[in-house]
């Protein structure tokens, strides 16, 4: 849903609820169960300074759990998928996000990223007494 503020979003969940109340009721309460309450992490009318809107990022990340956890198979029912996500690949994040934190892992960066930490790291290096002839 993208509206731009609370009182949208109540306005276009109204009319998703009144269309899903009648032409699946089961839909609509697993909806309300597990996503309304969290409206404010996946609405963007909660999400004013978020820095992406587009789901460029989610695309990629959609192609790593298909192609290295789900392996490429098509034939997952959304149960399962939904377990998968918060039993098995949320741990492995929380995993990931650890080793990184101790040191057991590096943290993957961007080619930009890699460029200013190695430029940062050259600095470094530069003896004391030259880095004010630059």
């Amino acid at each position: 849903m993208y509206p731009k503020d609370p009182e949208e979003f109540d306005v276009k969940w109204n009319e998703f609820r009144q269309c899903y109340l009648v032409e699946d009721i089961t839909f609509y309460t697993y909806m309300f169960d597990y996503y309304y309450p969290k409206r404010e992490k996946w609405s963007k009318a909660w999400r004013e300074g978020a820095q992406f809107h587009t789901k460029n990022l989610i695309e990629s990340w959609h192609d790593q759990l298909k192609t290295h956890y789900l392996k490429r198979t098509r034939k997952h029912r959304i149960d399962y998928i939904i377990w998968f996500l918060t039993q098995v690949v949320d741990c492995a994040y929380r995993q990931s996000i650890l080793q990184v934190f101790h040191g057991f892992e590096d943290m993957s960066l961007t080619k930009e990223e890699k460029k200013r930490h190695t430029q940062r790291m050259n600095l470094m290096m530069i003896p004391q007494q030259n880095i004010f002839q630059l």
